[in-house]
């Protein structure tokens, strides 16, 4: 797509204000490089026409819109329509900077198939990510499936009651690589060893950061690199999400 520039932006940071590139590589190698760094497992692409004289970047709407989920390192699934998607999928399917993308079926499964399966909050929110395939929905990591805003734990749990997810990678195996529920206030803790992020949600302020305490105090081991919170009371449809607060901690493995 050319005439366009292109700016980066996901759940966690908010759209970059200066463009990455005036080409769909050079936008996808800002992507590629922010996903490697593993404090988010998702990252939109977005193409804009250039601003007229006087106008604001952030005052236009994006032209066209793909967003890239990290399956494990070097591995990204795009999800998309229309052109731009294309081209990104081609770039990675020629190993583009190293990275690759997963081959779908030669007839994939419709996601519309399960539409009556699923409720209808996480239909929606699937649809308007852009979503047609069952396999694209099962080969997401649950990490990046929590970075959609309204997708919390039930919905996820209900998600993958209809559409199991990846088997764990044999390098994300092991002891911690788990999610981990508990009874109080905390709803779950989940450790991602492919980017080494913990990921804490709980109904108030005070219950999330004193898991996080005792999180840390039970792994001395790990390094702390990185901080992200967010709170977010209501899901996509204005209803009230029970655990509002997240925090999700970076780390590095001792």
């Amino acid at each position: 797509m050319s005439d366009y520039e292109y700016r980066l932006n996901g759940e966690l940071p908010v759209l970059d204000p200066e463009p990455v590139g005036s080409t769909v590589g050079e936008a996808l190698r800002g992507a590629l490089a922010r996903l490697a760094r593993g404090r988010t497992r998702t990252v939109s692409l977005l193409a804009f026409t250039p601003p007229g004289e006087g106008q604001r970047r952030g005052s236009r709407d994006p032209q066209a819109r793909v967003d890239l989920y990290c399956l494990r390192p070097a591995l990204v699934l795009p999800v998309g329509v229309g052109a731009l998607v294309d081209q990104v999928h081609n770039l990675l399917a020629e190993g583009f900077e190293g990275w690759g993308a997963p081959t779908l079926p030669d007839e994939p499964e419709p996601l519309a198939a399960k539409e009556d399966l699923l409720p209808l909050k996480v239909w929606n929110l699937l649809w308007r990510r852009h979503f047609r395939y069952v396999e694209q929905v099962a080969l997401v990591p649950d990490a990046a499936l929590r970075e959609m805003r309204g997708m919390g734990e039930t919905h996820l749990a209900r998600l993958r009651e209809v559409i199991p997810g990846p088997r764990p990678h044999p390098a994300t195996t092991g002891g911690e690589s788990t999610p981990t529920r508990r009874e109080d206030s905390v709803d779950v803790v989940a450790v991602e060893s492919q980017v080494e992020m913990v990921t804490l949600r709980a109904t108030s302020d005070e219950a999330l950061f004193a898991e996080a305490s005792r999180w840390l105090a039970q792994h001395p081991a790990h390094g702390l690199v990185g901080v992200d919170y967010d709170y977010s009371p209501t899901d996509l449809d204005g209803d009230a999400e029970p655990y509002a607060c997240v925090l999700r901690l970076t780390v590095l493995r001792g």
